[in-house]
């Protein structure tokens, strides 16, 4: 019976071990596609979904390095910040540490084939010694020996890695967005990549948690870029406590505030009917991006409007206003306004600004043939030669005063013209001769002044005949003339948009500001009465994944709503919420969210558009308007305003040089806005404290003496405030930390001729009984806003 018994539990230990494995072996079955079949650059999933690969970090050949060696830290956060509808993105990052020992030899190899390479360069008899190997391998040899050093000494670290990014969608037009989004961001920060087509298997095996992958996919980094590539964080995380006040959201009455450095780019369509308050939205919203996020504002228009006086904006922000046509402002097209910033590429300049002009005569002179294209490509070198302007000779042109003239041009065309078969030339010279009439304005020089923070370039008195050809040169004008301030950043607004939008080739040329910008920090906000501008050329969905951010004002016809809606795919909800909104209201669209809004103006922004203010602030305290008249002093002296001790709109702080920053109440629950000093700030700390110590202080400070009590602050030595109710001396120390005993007990002592109340918080109350005891010992909240009313009381008994 023994010997049968023990067979029995070894059975059924096997009977267990072998359903156990037999589990584990149907798991991959369970978790892998019942089918997937592969395309030349998809695979299909299912049948139904569609995936394509691209893999980060592979450069187009063998002497480029995938990664940039400067590359931005914050790249993967760009990366899972971006939104999507329609498709989905995931990313594959898979890491192999290497050996320090491994890692100096496969140097010391690559060290070695570099010094052989030099090596076949030189003259081996020393006979020419020009013959030098090529600057390239001399600084990767320096890299080398650094690179080996940093390694010997435990400084970094390599890593084999291997980057692969996923789009999922169910059709080609959705995987082509989300690749889109991707390349933008990888483009943008230099980072080069590989579709592997005719390998979307292989490369889509390789991301999965295989046990194998492929040896294409694979580079090697440095500890630097493998952590800054590690997606070390929460994707769905959203950091929107700074950023760029939008307005208020129409169903919760919260601030709708969003922080435009996490969505793929900065730029944004705006669509309003006439009357929908569309010129008033964008007024608001570029002071708000001048003096909350300390960009460049360029404001482009064609047209005058009388409701909206943004010369008024533009004026109070100490601007320049560019009157284009028969005022005082001209712009000689011909002209090559470089920044000196940018010296170390004006060739670059010269061919951006010769490409520009040809854009400016393709609207200009419309229907013009790819023969007279040529020509005038031709013709404009002819006519700089004249002037001793030569392309490849940046010396003739950077400091030049004596540019040619749209006359100088028709010259030329005149003179070719006399050769009866150029009948190129003989076009152009008639259709230019308004160049000597009504268009004669723009021989004059240059004199716009581009110095300013906030500069307002008004065409509206241009000649209509040559308008639309001025707005697309002007637009790409401020385009090229900042690009190079990448650390400024400048936003490009365009009302009435519609211009770029009647052709293939300007929405094509609009197209590529939007995909470059990014990469010089030109944020391009683009206002049109209709997104139908952008069907007729056949580039909606290209527009749709380049401009994240999307603004659908209200106050529009149900006749006109299903062309929206289509555009911007609203479900009924959304349509109805748009439907319902009136003049400066709408739908704000980022990402995913779709938000009903309303871009409500402060006191002060429509004091400042309506010119019933037009000088700049005289005082920090103009347009503020407080609760309470002794905050004041509290204000003036300590530079921070709680969201609460104003009454009306605190987002006016943000243009008298505040931050906003969220924090804890010190009285009550939650949390509050509160709005910090610039200049007192460093960093997360205010002086020498840190927001939170800060700001509890003056909150604690800010409700007695609303209640008549004279308070006396010390931000660096003594209790952090004194007051007295009757005779009685009180003294507050708020402890945010675990002070040792013996400080804590010093405190005690020093106040020893008034009550000392120590405040602290939920995770150092307990300490703070331990050492001090729990009487005059509070938790900075309810217990601590009962405790300040209990002495009011018996003050007032």
């Amino acid at each position: 019976m023994k010997y049968l018994s023990r067979f029995k539990r070894k059975v059924a230990v096997a009977v267990m071990e072998a359903e156990k494995e037999m589990f584990f072996d149907s798991l991959p079955r369970r978790i892998a596609p019942a089918t997937i079949e592969e395309m030349p650059t998809y695979i299909r999933i299912n049948g139904t979904l569609m995936a394509r690969c691209i893999v980060a970090g592979i450069p187009p050949t063998s002497d480029l390095s995938g990664y940039p060696a400067d590359m931005n830290p914050r790249v993967i956060d760009e990366l899972m910040n971006l939104s999507s509808t329609g498709y989905q993105i995931a990313y594959s990052f898979a890491v192999i540490p290497i050996s320090n020992v491994k890692s100096m030899k496969m140097i010391d190899i690559a060290l070695y084939a570099n010094k052989v390479s030099q090596e076949s360069f030189r003259d081996k008899k020393g006979l020419d010694r020009n013959k030098q190997p090529p600057l390239k391998k001399v600084l990767e040899e320096e890299d080398f020996v650094q690179n080996y050093r940093e390694i010997f000494k435990g400084k970094q670290k390599m890593f084999h890695t291997a980057f692969i990014i996923i789009f999922f969608g169910k059709t080609d037009t959705e995987l082509r967005a989300a690749e889109s989004h991707v390349k933008v961001i990888l483009e943008s920060n230099r980072i080069y990549y590989e579709a592997p087509d005719y390998r979307q298997l292989d490369t889509f095996l390789s991301a999965q948690p295989f046990p194998f992958s492929q040896d294409f996919t694979w580079c090697e980094l440095f500890s630097y870029h493998t952590s800054a590539l590690l997606g070390t964080r929460n994707p769905n995380s959203r950091t929107d406590e700074t950023g760029l006040l939008f307005g208020q959201d129409l169903k919760t009455g919260k601030d709708v505030m969003i922080d435009l450095t996490t969505l793929s780019a900065s730029h944004m369509l705006l669509v309003g009917p006439t009357g929908s308050g569309k010129t008033f939205t964008s007024m608001i919203l570029l002071m708000r991006a001048l003096t909350m996020l300390r960009k460049r504002v360029i404001y482009i228009t064609p047209k005058a409007d009388m409701g909206t006086d943004y010369r008024a904006v533009c004026e109070y922000f100490g601007g320049a206003v560019i009157d284009i046509g028969n005022g005082i402002s001209n712009i000689n097209p011909l002209q090559i306004l470089y920044d000196e910033q940018a010296h170390g590429d004006l060739i670059r300049v010269f061919d951006d600004h010769f490409e520009l002009l040809t854009q400016f005569f393709q609207v200009l002179f419309e229907g013009l043939s790819i023969n007279m294209t040529n020509y005038i490509s031709e013709s404009l070198i002819e006519t700089y030669k004249q002037k001793g302007i030569i392309r490849g000779i940046p010396e003739t042109w950077t400091n030049k005063t004596d540019f040619p003239t749209m006359l100088d041009l028709r010259e030329v065309w005149i003179e070719d013209s006399k050769d009866t078969k150029n009948v190129t030339a003989k076009a152009l010279a008639d259709k230019s001769f308004l160049f000597t009439t009504s268009w004669s304005f723009m021989n004059r020089p240059t004199n716009i002044n581009l110095s300013s923070d906030f500069i307002v370039c008004d065409i509206s008195s241009v000649p209509e005949s040559l308008k639309d050809a001025l707005n697309v040169f002007t637009t790409g004008l401020m385009g090229l003339r900042f690009r190079t301030d990448t650390k400024k950043g400048t936003v490009l607004m365009i009302d009435e948009g519609a211009v770029f939008l009647r052709n293939q080739k300007l929405s094509t040329f609009l197209l590529r500001a939007l995909t470059q910008g990014r990469s010089f920090g030109v944020s391009l906000w683009l206002a049109t009465q209709q997104p139908s501008d952008l069907q007729k050329v056949n580039l909606s969905e290209e527009f749709r994944t380049n401009m994240p951010l999307s603004i659908i004002l209200g106050n529009m016809r149900s006749d006109t709503v299903d062309i929206v809606k289509g555009f911007f795919k609203l479900d009924e909800n959304a349509t109805n919420d748009l439907l319902s909104a009136g003049v400066g209201e709408g739908l704000l669209l980022a990402g995913e969210e779709v938000i009903p809004i309303k871009f409500k103006p402060s006191m002060l922004e429509e004091e400042i558009i309506k010119r019933r203010l037009n000088n700049k602030i005289a005082s920090v305290h103009d347009g503020i308007k407080l609760i309470h008249d002794g905050l004041l002093n509290l204000v003036t002296e300590h530079g921070l305003i709680m969201q609460d001790w104003i009454d009306g709109d605190d987002s006016t702080l943000s243009q008298l040089g505040y931050e906003p920053r969220r924090v804890q109440r010190a009285i009550g629950s939650g949390l509050i806005r509160a709005w910090i000093k610039t200049d007192i700030m460093n960093g997360e700390m205010v002086m020498n404290q840190s927001i939170d110590h800060y700001s509890t202080i003056l909150q604690i400070a800010g409700w007695l003496q609303q209640h008549g009590i004279m308070v006396d602050i010390q931000h660096l030595d003594g209790p952090d405030i004194a007051f007295k109710i009757s005779e009685q001396q009180y003294y507050v120390e708020f402890e945010h930390g675990e002070q040792s005993p013996q400080i804590l007990q010093q405190k005690k002592q020093d106040t020893s001729n008034g009550r000392l109340v120590f405040v602290g918080t939920s995770s150092n109350i307990k300490y703070l009984y331990r050492n001090v005891g729990e009487t005059d010992t509070y938790k900075r909240g309810q217990q601590l806003a009962d405790f300040l009313d209990s002495i009011i009381e018996s003050n007032s008994t």
